[in-house]
């Protein structure tokens, strides 16, 4: 499956999660163990990027990733088996708890989850899985976002 990723481009082609061990996300508790945000399509790639943005901050520079993750390694979680509060505004601890203990069991090396604001889906890969070896950068090019969305 190609999934894509919107990243600061003075990271190039920095895939191993380090990021997120220093801040706390979504699905994961800071310090704990790394992971890698992913989307099934460029425009929610996008979309889940901005979100994240301060007002009137410019971006930095971006690339627009795209990565190959073999299917059978994905696992599609469904809603009824994610914590209550999964897409509220705002992280919980009990969805990074659950998040971290996923990245923890080594279970599989990716998860493919709803966005919370798109009706499509994130990827959420485990670096520190013993397969993360077969995911492979397949591009890397600059992305601009559009200052409207901004």
């Amino acid at each position: 499956m190609l999934v894509y990723r919107i990243q600061k481009a003075k990271y190039a082609a920095d895939i191993s999660g380090f990021g997120s061990t220093l801040v706390a996300g979504r699905w994961h508790l800071a310090g704990k163990s790394p992971i890698l945000y992913t989307s099934s399509n460029i425009s929610l790639a996008i979309l889940e990027y901005v979100v994240h943005l301060t007002s009137s901050v410019k971006p930095p520079e971006l690339l627009q990733l795209t990565l190959e993750i073999p299917d059978p390694s994905i696992v599609t979680i469904d809603h009824a088996n994610l914590p209550d509060n999964w897409n509220a505004k705002g992280y919980f601890d009990n969805v990074q708890r659950w998040g971290t203990e996923w990245l923890q069991s080594l279970a599989s090396l990716a998860i493919m989850i709803p966005s919370v604001t798109s009706p499509d889906n994130n990827i959420l890969v485990n670096p520190r899985h013993p397969d993360f070896g077969s995911v492979n950068i397949i591009d890397s090019r600059p992305i601009t976002l559009d200052d409207r969305l901004i």
